[in-house]
């Protein structure tokens, strides 16, 4: 006798597991409750502390502002964040999914350096040539920092720590977890844009955050979407994040989604913030977006080549 599936089971199940929808919803409730659970008293511990000191509430609020932004506050944060990314995900994966953390995209077969160095290539490619429009044009004022040297190549050592925490957090959130679960219910379509969506939405809190800044961040999640899809593995996402993100502040002196720069180069966009991003920085302009369809186009082009190698060695 064929056993029967109530509605209410389906609802809530599906091939044998909890229904993705129902998994990709925990896993992102779980990330914000331990997020605020961890970040909530450190933050009140430091108001705290500030005005116990004697500091005006309305001063030290501007101040938190001021330091969450800085490397003492952001580098801690981003790797907090990112053992948290991490550790939840196993935990989902594991004992939820029953699969191995290795399956999102971190397996080490051949071509999975070459798809790293590509997302690095990639990310500072586009932003030289960001940075070299805008000097040519005179829609950047470009100067050196007069940072002593020791201090700029401490600060660049730990924005590489930033970064490739916060590529690696974000990937593994967007690309890794969720648009993997989603692909199993509703489909590989709507998870790239229901997690690009989310993506976009992630970032709406950044500083000096716009409409069009937003719309631009979820076409970059359809971009990252894409280089996982044409590899299958989350390294080449991964390795595009962080390094659009490292070279766009800590490098080339651009604000990176509203996060001040701190880098080797101190720029003053002058042109129509249409075109550069203005205070929330390339992602935000026409600039970001032509770099989003350039990269687009080497990773279509760059797929294609190595499909055909894959075709001409087994054939």
């Amino acid at each position: 006798m064929k056993k029967t599936t109530s509605p209410l089971n389906a609802f809530f199940i599906r091939e044998g597991r909890l229904h993705p929808v129902w998994r990709a919803s925990l896993y992102t409730l779980s990330y914000f409750f331990f997020l605020f659970a961890v970040q909530v008293p450190l933050v009140l511990a430091w108001l705290t502390i500030t005005l116990i000191k004697g500091q005006p509430w309305e001063d030290a609020i501007a101040s938190l502002e001021m330091d969450l932004m800085s490397l003492t506050w952001f580098l801690p944060l981003a790797l907090l964040q990112a053992i948290l990314v991490v550790a939840l995900t196993y935990i989902f994966r594991r004992f939820i999914d029953r699969e191995s953390f290795v399956s999102l995209g971190f397996a080490t077969t051949s071509g999975w350096v070459a798809e790293t160095l590509l997302g690095l290539f990639l990310g500072f490619g586009v932003m030289a040539c960001i940075f070299t429009f805008g000097w040519v044009t005179g829609w950047s004022a470009v100067r050196l920092t007069s940072t002593p040297v020791y201090r700029v190549v401490l600060q660049l050592a730990g924005y590489v720590i930033v970064y490739i925490a916060t590529g690696l957090t974000e990937e593994l959130m967007f690309r890794g977890y969720l648009l993997q679960t989603l692909r199993e219910w509703p489909g590989t379509t709507a998870a790239v844009v229901i997690t690009s969506v989310l993506f976009g939405l992630f970032h709406a809190c950044n500083p000096s955050v716009s409409p069009l800044a937003l719309t631009h961040l979820v076409i970059a999640g359809f971009v990252f979407a894409y280089a996982y899809l044409a590899t299958g593995r989350l390294w080449l996402p991964i390795a595009l994040h962080f390094s659009w993100n490292f070279f766009q502040g800590p490098v080339f002196g651009f604000p990176v989604s509203g996060v001040p720069p701190q880098g080797l180069f101190l720029v003053e966009s002058t042109g129509p913030a249409w075109v550069t991003g203005g205070a929330f920085g390339p992602e935000a302009g026409l600039a970001g977006l032509m770099a989003l369809g350039i990269i687009t186009i080497v990773i279509w082009g760059w797929s294609q080549s190595a499909s055909k190698r894959t075709t001409g060695e087994t054939g």
